[in-house]
């Protein structure tokens, strides 16, 4: 959420995963030599993704100073709310694309050494029936500005002031209310009405479904078929290495946990921390 890129296109959840592969190619990061455009090794890079956009919080400073630097291990993806089901799918492109790059390489790197979905949406809509209002005309944007954007902000007031950080709320506000200079992008409630009424979070079960089979298939995130994993205490039962985290809040409303048992269904066995009675994943992420 906040101030970023609003393009007047369709916001359906490829328009999301095209944007974060836009920004791991800028990067400069490919599985086949695990380094930048200096020929840097030294430090990982954790790609994030959020509910309404992708940033990689720990590089932007190195990516203004061209300083990125990637492990040869590849990335860790942190994937958050909807954020989840666009790292899913991007992780399974890249592994596509590593594979091909393989064929021509003698060693490789993967894209991602490991994931971390924190309280990953499902199907918000599906859980909240009467969202489906906002795909109608007139109707959608009336409850968009008179029902949605005040609930939301309320959320982020309450939620801010129980961490004392009071301040976020209003950096939050004031970053939603920016237009772009040239009138062009959408404004951010035009935004978050398409990601009703074009699918973005709508049914995701697809997402984790293919990250599903390609862990069951390869075992790996890079795609590669010739390397043995184990598990990451051993000794795992089919010998292959855990790389996808789930964690979630047991009182969460939208990563709700019938859905998310639905997620860990699609994904396999997995490691996973849920810690009962938050509302959301911060606190799993904090203990």
């Amino acid at each position: 959420h906040g101030r970023s890129a609003r393009p007047n296109v369709e916001y359906d959840l490829d328009l999301f995963v095209e944007q974060v592969l836009g920004v791991i190619s800028e990067l400069g990061h490919s599985p086949s030599n695990g380094v930048n455009n200096n020929g840097n090794h030294e430090n990982n890079c954790t790609t994030t993704t959020t509910s309404s956009r992708s940033t990689n919080n720990n590089c932007n400073d190195s990516i203004r100073m061209g300083k990125v630097k990637f492990h040869t291990r590849g990335m860790i993806g942190i994937g958050h709310s909807m954020g989840a089901a666009i790292l899913s799918s991007v992780a399974c492109k890249l592994a596509v694309k590593s594979k091909r790059e393989q064929s021509t390489s003698t060693s490789s790197t993967p894209y991602f050494q490991k994931l971390i979905l924190a309280a990953p949406m499902l199907n918000y809509i599906s859980l909240h029936p009467q969202s489906r209002l906002l795909s109608v005309p007139y109707i959608g944007e009336k409850l968009m500005h008179h029902v949605i954007l005040p609930k939301l902000k309320d959320r982020r007031r309450k939620r801010y002031g129980a961490i004392g950080r009071a301040d976020l709320a209003e950096r939050f506000f004031r970053e939603i209310s920016a237009t772009s200079s040239d009138g062009k992008e959408l404004t951010f409630p035009e935004a978050l009405l398409r990601m009703f009424r074009h699918g973005a979070v709508g049914d995701q079960s697809d997402s984790y479904i293919r990250l599903g089979e390609l862990l069951m298939r390869d075992g790996r995130l890079d795609g590669r078929e010739d390397v043995k994993c184990v598990g990451i205490d051993g000794n795992g039962e089919d010998g292959r290495l855990k790389k996808v985290h789930v964690m979630w809040g047991s009182r969460d409303d939208v990563a709700n946990e019938d859905q998310i048992y639905d997620i860990l269904g699609s994904l396999g066995r997995l490691m996973t921390a849920c810690r009962k009675g938050s509302e959301d994943d911060r606190a799993a992420l904090e203990s």
